[in-house]
């Protein structure tokens, strides 16, 4: 896998990331969310990602899940509320970025092996 496709997908996650937790956490506390917070959240679960993805194609699926429990764990830490209300929101993101990630990897900006060797 190429550094410019961890580099995509380190990107994907911070953008798309912190605005879903911003929106979430928004609509699940009904409280007013900051977007540094959450971009702080958004880039270490992307960045856990682009790890796995610059090194090994198989592993990037499991990165990918990874992500997405230090999205839970850091959304629980960052905001109020209990693991329920963590794991909608990390879901959602969760969701949100591989939606955004298939659609990009389907229009050729990287590679569709991002998110592990079953993808098309």
């Amino acid at each position: 896998m190429s550094a410019e496709s961890a580099v995509w997908v380190v990107l994907l996650g911070l953008v798309v990331g912190a605005a879903v937790i911003v929106s979430s956490v928004r609509l699940v506390h009904d409280r007013d969310a900051a977007v540094p917070p959450a971009a702080a959240v958004a880039l270490v679960g992307a960045a856990v990602w682009g790890v796995f993805v610059a090194f090994d194609a198989p592993l990037s699926l499991a990165g990918f899940a990874l992500a997405g429990v230090v999205w839970a764990v850091g959304v629980r830490w960052r905001y109020p509320g209990g693991w329920s209300s963590a794991i909608v929101v990390a879901a959602a993101t969760w969701l949100a970025v591989g939606a955004v990630g298939y659609l990009l990897a389907r229009a050729g900006v990287f590679s569709s092996a991002v998110f592990g060797p079953m993808t098309p």
